[in-house]
């Protein structure tokens, strides 16, 4: 019995190709997530993340887009955030990962409303990363006041 699921297993993986998930998918499809949990992801959502994007990993317009068509693509069909918390787990220190959940809080305010369902989000993917609440709060007030000026 024990070599038949070994085999049905085995198989299985077989069946299933595996997707490289690297960092800039996995940072993409968690900002997407953000920005999808009002239901809806804004223009202004979507222009906040592809500048991030370009800022921080120095990419082109192209590339950037066809990033941000998969991540929405990835993020509407998956049904765990762990994936992709996992990679910013292992390929980022801990100060990156506090500076990524303030870049989630800049996407949430990017449309100028928080709503709650983003806080939501933020804070179970913050939860992921191992972020300490005082920092996630840190976060989340450094952001708040520069979205309403």
């Amino acid at each position: 019995m024990l070599a038949s699921l070994k085999q049905f297993f085995s198989e299985i993986r077989q069946q299933q190709p595996e997707t490289a998930i690297d960092l800039h998918l996995a940072i993409a499809v968690l900002l997407a997530e953000v920005a999808q949990a009002d239901m809806r992801i804004g223009t202004g959502e979507k222009a906040k993340i592809a500048s991030m994007m370009k800022r921080a990993f120095d990419l082109d317009q192209a590339r950037i887009d066809a990033l941000l068509a998969e991540a929405i693509e990835l993020q509407a069909s998956s049904v765990s955030m762990q994936t992709y918390t996992q990679v910013l787990k292992q390929d980022t220190s801990y100060e990156q990962r506090v500076r990524f959940v303030e870049a989630m809080w800049q996407v949430a305010y990017s449309d100028q409303v928080l709503d709650p369902y983003e806080d939501h989000i933020i804070r179970k993917i913050a939860e992921l990363l191992y972020v300490k609440h005082s920092d996630f709060i840190k976060t989340k007030l450094k952001v708040a006041p520069e979205q309403s000026n």
